[in-house]
């Protein structure tokens, strides 16, 4: 067992010897090898020369904390590219971009809004890095993050006034829901105080009306009225006191609160804004250069591939190899010689075959 796998031919010696083989049998065709792949190379260098070309272009935005923010953090700390990606640039947002400037109207009336929205966002991406915002607020130095928003296309003006429109998009959306926000904390201030200011008006109102009924039974004597009075005055004065003291409390909070609302719609408190663009670059040359390594990597491929398919299929003995292949004896082999040709029938006369070449391939 041993010596039957020790006398084993190796594989790469064996795959070696298969890829010369095709190669002295495809050098008999050389011209077809060439043909082949120059053709093939040409058909690889005209898709890519005829494919479109994607531009991109990318507008980032700058998120930093306002110096009033007060530790009010408006933003998910741990989600803010969801946060971009499916609430300032939800559907319902992208679908009034799209009224406004008229885009997908073919594929929003064939497919509907669904598939017009995904369609749209395969072109859009949306990346964040350096994003501060997932630590803990501090005094000293304020938290900030950075956003790209990114769109590709086949033209670089359409994908630059996209790239730019959803920037402004994403800035219009967080300050329509910051201001949302402020009003909802306002009003939330407002009726707690309201509430508050309501109870302490029916605690006072209470105790004066049992203060009311002691005096009177004081005055006409019945003890033990007075008793029963005077525990219920002492339970309403200090519900009286709870609610004063709720009441202040909550006038003390309705300040802050409504301070950092007013601070929180005026965009004191989260600033967005535009810090760079990147415009698609447009670059005749390069795309030359990268059709000539394209030409250049297919012709590497594809002229190897051709040798192989064409030494594999043809069907002529070339040499003795060939005839070994066929299980044939091989007695010798007379070399060409002056006059090897005499009596042959071309010497008599007789034509080429007339058999069409692309007969004998079959």
């Amino acid at each position: 067992m041993a010596d039957w796998f020790e006398a084993e031919q190796p594989l790469h010696r064996a795959l070696y010897d298969v890829v010369d083989r095709m190669r002295r049998r495809a050098k008999k065709r050389w011209w077809l090898v060439l043909l082949a792949t120059v053709v093939l190379t040409g058909a690889v260098v005209r898709k890519v020369a005829l494919k479109p070309r994607v531009h991109r272009a990318r507008v980032i935005l700058a998120i930093t904390e306002g110096d009033l923010n007060a530790g009010f953090n408006p933003t998910p700390l741990d989600e803010l590219h969801d946060y971009i990606a499916t609430v300032l640039l939800s559907s319902e947002r992208l679908i009034k971009f799209f009224d406004e400037r008229g885009l997908m109207k073919r594929a929003r009336a064939r497919f509907g809004d669904a598939v017009a929205v995904e369609e749209f966002k395969d072109a859009m991406q949306v990346g964040v890095w350096r994003n501060y915002f997932q630590y803990a607020w501090s005094y000293d130095e304020r938290r900030s993050a950075r956003v790209a928003i990114a769109y590709n296309d086949t033209d670089p003006q359409f994908a630059y006034e996209m790239a730019r429109g959803l920037a402004r998009l994403v800035q219009d959306g967080e300050n329509e829901r910051r201001f949302a926000a402020a009003r909802a904390l306002a009003d939330q201030a407002r009726d707690g105080l309201t509430a508050a200011r309501r109870r302490l008006e029916e605690a006072a109102a209470d105790q004066a009306k049992v203060n009311a009924e002691l005096a009177a039974a004081e005055r006409a004597g019945d003890a033990a009225l007075v008793t029963v009075l005077r525990a219920r005055a002492a339970t309403f004065a200090t519900e009286w006191q709870t609610a004063q003291a709720t009441f202040k409390g909550i006038e003390d909070r309705t300040d802050f609160d409504q301070l950092q609302a007013e601070v929180n719609a005026a965009g004191l408190a989260l600033e967005i804004e535009i810090v760079d663009e990147r415009r698609p670059q447009v670059d005749t040359g390069s795309h030359w250069l990268t059709l000539l390594m394209v030409a250049f990597v297919a012709l590497i491929i594809i002229g190897p591939v051709c040798m192989l398919v064409v030494g594999a299929f043809d069907t002529k003995v070339h040499d003795a190899d060939d005839v070994r292949r066929l299980a044939l004896p091989v007695v010798g082999h007379v070399p060409g010689f002056a006059g090897d040709d005499h009596g042959s029938l071309r010497r008599r006369g007789v034509g080429g075959r007339r058999v069409p070449s692309y007969r004998r391939w079959l």
